[in-house]
């Protein structure tokens, strides 16, 4: 599968103590880490490490920025579930727009050797106003469907400070292919408490995509950022309980 651009929309719903929904439409890159290069060179889109109206940027994901990306994710699955990726990785985020760049969540789809079997898929957090990351791996080799993958993990990071700590987080995020679903359910004792789902179509990677995307989205990630406080300003006026970071 070559690199693409995924279009599409961004739903939330909050179910305790009350109901709260909102729905976004976006875009995002589905870019190929080793061919990362070679995608649309001499462009005045798009640029790598540099200025650009679009950009990739080495410090906008993962730790170790002195690492290649691909090495940084290889190596973190190894650290987390001791699997060793053979195949290409595909980073599926926001890329840097107008020099801005915010992830609330990044996906990296590890393949095996033969390309066509996900292996882990790592779902890197972000929160908002500190910055802070932190990266859910999840083993997809033993999944029931190879084109489902549905695992459970605790919540290890502050994210909205209207949800306290005690949580997991379900995934169920569907194989690349014509379109994306990915859902994330957040329980709290085993009680639904939040849902998001991001849904996707895809888009060849091109000049006229881009184009297509700057008109469309002109300021991408400011607006995640503008959105992320606009809600918590919303839920802060209907009496929503506040929790402090604990990091």
């Amino acid at each position: 599968m070559k690199s693409a651009i995924y279009r599409g929309s961004v739903f939330h719903s909050r179910k305790k103590p009350f109901d709260h929904e909102f729905k976004y439409s976006l875009y995002m890159a589905y870019v190929n880490l080793k061919e990362i290069n070679n995608i649309l060179p001499n462009s005045f889109l798009w640029g790598i490490n540099k200025k650009a109206l679009i950009s990739f940027n080495r410090r906008d994901y993962l730790e170790r920025p002195e690492k290649k990306l691909i090495d940084a994710a290889k190596n973190l699955v190894f650290e987390r579930i001791g699997k060793k990726i053979k195949g290409p990785i595909y980073l599926l985020a926001h890329l840097r727009t107008y020099g801005h760049c915010f992830n609330p969540v990044s996906f990296y789809y590890c393949f095996d050797k033969s390309e066509k079997n996900i292996d882990a898929i790592i779902a890197e957090v972000t929160n908002t106003p500190w910055k802070q990351r932190y990266c859910y791996v999840l083993d997809c080799q033993n999944s029931e469907k190879k084109n489902i993958f549905k695992n459970i993990k605790d919540k290890k990071l502050h994210v909205s400070p209207f949800f306290p700590m005690d949580h997991e987080y379900h995934f169920s995020i569907s194989k690349p292919e014509k379109t994306i679903t990915i859902k994330i359910d957040n329980l709290n004792q085993g009680v639904k408490v939040h849902e998001a789902l991001l849904c996707l179509n895809k888009e060849d990677f091109s000049k006229k995509s881009l184009i297509k995307a700057l008109i469309n989205f002109p300021f991408m990630t400011v607006k995640v950022v503008t959105a992320i406080h606009w809600q918590a300003i919303k839920l802060w006026f209907k009496g929503a309980k506040l929790y402090n970071n604990p990091h």
